[in-house]
């Protein structure tokens, strides 16, 4: 009697194990289908979990996971899912492709960061797909040390005056008026490189930046996966900006950034009173 019973259970068990075992794995994120929004680079699902990974560095987001009645269940969201042949389809408009061996689209990572995660910062998260100027510095996943990543290549403090001054160029100030740097950090950087970037900034008189203390994911039908940011903001000194100024990027030695354009007119209004009343 007692076999009897432990064979209808696997009976019974064998397509519901079936069922979730086709998701299983890791996939990547399919850019060539773009009727639904995605901002994550991949997705890896086991039994009870499921992990998201950032589109820029390496920085992986668990959750427990729930799968019944073909849903995915994490977090707060439920998503309705379907796997054919190698594509796995969330919602009926976000794609990912299997990739088991982790070769289509994590090999070019270069940085990961551990963000801060702050207890007593979080809760204010901001919608992370708006115009501004992206700065990572984390550990090299080549050798471990520290390192600024710009665009989808390494650099050095020095080259972010070039950089904000192309990216400047590249939008409308009409639209943008005073676009941030949104600065993810890791939290072992040392303060002395945290220094270096906020003064080559200044030279550029680049004044606002933000650190990412974390970042969550989230989804809209609209808008699809996308990541929020929790931030904090600061601003540099001096305490107006002039984001039109551009610096001339073949000086090397930049001794001190250059005089906000409030002080610039005090000083000629204090040249032209000079003149009339003597």
């Amino acid at each position: 009697m007692k076999y009897t019973l432990f064979l209808l259970g696997l009976v019974l068990c064998f397509p519901a194990c079936n069922n979730k075992d086709k998701y299983q794995g890791q996939w990547t994120n399919w850019f060539l289908k773009v009727n639904g929004y995605n901002e994550t680079r991949n997705v890896v699902i086991s039994n009870d979990s499921i992990v998201f990974n950032h589109h820029t560095f390496r920085n992986p987001i668990k959750y427990p996971l729930i799968i019944e009645k073909g849903l995915l269940k994490f977090d707060r969201f439920s998503f309705r899912v379907s796997v054919e042949k190698d594509t796995l389809t969330l919602n009926d408009s976000i794609y990912f492709v299997k990739d088991d061996l982790d070769t289509l689209n994590d090999s070019d990572y270069i940085l990961k960061i551990d963000l801060p995660k702050m207890p007593k910062l979080t809760g204010n998260y901001k919608k992370g797909n708006y115009i501004n100027y992206y700065v990572y510095y984390g550990k090299r996943l080549d050798n471990g040390k520290f390192s600024l990543q710009l665009n989808d290549k390494y650099a050095e403090p020095r080259d972010l005056s070039a950089f904000i001054t192309a990216e400047r160029a590249s939008l409308r100030y009409e639209v943008v008026p005073y676009p941030s740097v949104d600065l993810f950090a890791d939290k072992t950087t040392p303060m002395k490189f945290i220094e270096d970037i906020f003064y080559n900034l200044t030279i550029v008189n680049q004044l606002k930046v933000s650190f990412i203390n974390d970042i969550q994911l989230n989804y809209n039908d609209s808008e699809g996966l996308y990541f929020e940011y929790n931030k904090l903001e600061k601003r540099l000194p001096p305490l107006m900006e002039n984001d039109h100024y551009n610096t001339n990027t073949s000086i090397k030695d930049h001794s001190i950034p250059p005089p906000p354009q409030h002080l610039i007119r005090f000083l000629a209004i204090l040249v032209l009173s000079q003149d009339l009343f003597t």
